[in-house]
């Protein structure tokens, strides 16, 4: 199920990604930008280094192109989580670099019985 969440999770990046990308009359290359990251975000492709592209091209747009701050918090807090989170199971990053699982030890010395 956690998979399923974080295609959910890729799916809205995709989705806000497409919407300010093609919202009012952009130049061809800023839509073939943001189509381009749209694509390799919904397959999983490097999805924690393109989730980090899109943080910083959100900043630059509020920072000097005067976008609304409220307006684009949705598409900041969840390309962080998917930077932070990674692209999970249903991703060309699982399929290239494989799965990964974390273990927890107890590292105190003590056994529960």
């Amino acid at each position: 199920m956690a998979g399923l969440g974080l295609v959910v999770l890729r799916l809205a990046v995709v989705r806000w990604l497409l919407v300010l990308g093609f919202s009012g009359p952009l130049p061809i290359w800023q839509q073939a930008i943001a189509a381009c990251l749209a694509l390799a975000i919904a397959v999983g492709l490097w999805s924690r280094l393109f989730s980090v592209v899109v943080l910083g091209l959100v900043v630059i747009m509020v920072l000097f192109f005067s976008m609304m701050p409220l307006a684009v918090l949705p598409l900041l807090l969840v390309a962080l989580a998917l930077a932070l989170i990674g692209p999970g199971a249903f991703s060309l990053d699982a399929r290239q670099f494989g799965r990964r699982t974390l273990v927890l030890h107890d590292t105190s010395g003590t056994s529960r019985s």
